[in-house]
């Protein structure tokens, strides 16, 4: 009988054990599933707000396109089948950050550049300053808004519906860059052909950023340099005399890796 007790009492607490551990695993379960619903939501919540921002620049942006008129272009004095006249005084009047215009005539670059006080703002503010990760096209602050420096530097993002300065990515392919070797930039007190001669992948801190050169031959070294770097050989020649655009955004291959795209200026 007291066998019996014993064995009974033992069947019980086994069975208490092995439904406290059913229950333990219910609940982790229903944690576990908790937080693949929770993170699923954030996600999407996430892929909302981001598409809703590209939608927001993306119509900001067309809007700003009726400030633009593009006009035949004679063949015999231009690459393009077409050129624009920009309306600048319309475009200080939304925002007086305004510099200038970058345009390539076969790529969906086609926008206002601004220039700020510092290099941070239009990351995450589009031309109308309204907060956005789409961000704007920029001049470096440090440089000259008449383009008279050097050497000047244009920002933008790669962003994942292709806009602002995604396609930059494209000039790895050098029969790309053949169809593309060239783009302008408008300014209020005229225009400049900017001829693209080199293209790599390099690093935010590298010294292709570097503006301040003490010496024509230092600056014609830097040349050489960033010619040098390039993925192909775009046959353009550059030297000390020459000024130069460059044009960089992140490859989101990881934080400090960029595309750079140089190109001497032309002026017209």
């Amino acid at each position: 009988m007291f066998d019996t007790d014993v064995r009974d009492k033992e069947d019980n607490l086994n069975k208490s054990r092995l439904q406290e551990k059913a229950s333990v695993r219910s609940f982790l379960k229903i944690i576990m599933i908790l937080i693949c619903v929770s993170t699923f939501l954030y996600s999407a919540y996430r892929l909302y707000v981001i598409g809703h921002e590209y939608s927001t620049a993306t119509n900001e942006y067309k809007k700003l396109q009726k400030y633009v008129e593009k006009i035949p272009s004679d063949k015999s004095k231009s690459n393009f089948s077409s050129e624009i006249n920009i309306n600048f005084k319309e475009l200080k009047a939304i925002n007086n950050d305004v510099i200038g215009w970058i345009y390539f005539e076969n790529i969906d670059i086609n926008y206002p550049i601004v220039k700020g006080t510092d290099n941070t703002f239009y990351l995450n503010h589009t031309f109308k300053k309204e907060v956005n990760k789409s961000g704007s096209i920029f001049m470096d602050y440090t440089n000259d808004e008449q383009f008279k420096d050097f050497y000047t530097i244009l920002y933008g993002h790669n962003l994942k519906n292709s806009s602002m300065f995604s396609a930059l990515m494209k000039y790895k392919e050098k029969d790309f860059y053949v169809s593309n070797h060239c783009f302008w930039i408008y300014t209020p007190s005229g225009k400049l052909k900017c001829e693209i001669f080199s293209c790599y992948i390099t690093s935010s801190t590298s010294k292709s950023y570097n503006k301040n050169f003490e010496s024509k031959e230092q600056y014609g070294s830097f040349l050489r340099d960033i010619t040098n770097n390039s993925i192909y050989d775009t046959g353009v020649t550059v030297t000390a005399e020459d000024s130069i655009v460059s044009l960089s955004t992140c490859t989101n291959s990881d934080k400090e890796s960029r595309i750079i795209v140089h190109a001497k200026v032309i002026k017209q």
